[in-house]
């Protein structure tokens, strides 16, 4: 019986991202793409994250001031409650009840 050597990387490319197993039998994908190291450091990681919130948190109130100076629409609780549409009172107070009561 012919013994089969695996070839490692099954296809021949990407031989940088393969090792053989401790046994020798298998073929076995590294873990990582990056080579277990960290692409950015925590700090930037972070500056990225609280920054993009920051952003879209002063964009989205620039939009608010907008449409309220230009379009003049009120932005109160019920407005909030019923996504911007006319709804009459009892169904607003079911879906509070609902809310409360679940």
């Amino acid at each position: 019986m012919a013994t089969s050597l695996t070839q490692c990387p099954p296809l021949g490319f990407g031989g940088k991202y393969y090792h053989v197993s401790a046994d020798g039998g298998s073929c076995v994908r590294t873990s990582s793409y990056f080579g277990d190291k960290p692409v950015m450091n925590q700090g930037v990681g972070y500056s990225v994250v609280l920054g993009f919130g920051a952003f879209f948190a002063v964009f989205t109130s620039f939009l608010v001031w907008l449409e309220r100076r230009y379009v003049g629409a009120r932005h109160t609780s019920e407005w909030f409650n019923t996504a911007g549409r006319s709804v009459k009172t009892g169904l607003i107070a079911s879906v509070i009840v609902s809310q409360v009561t679940s």
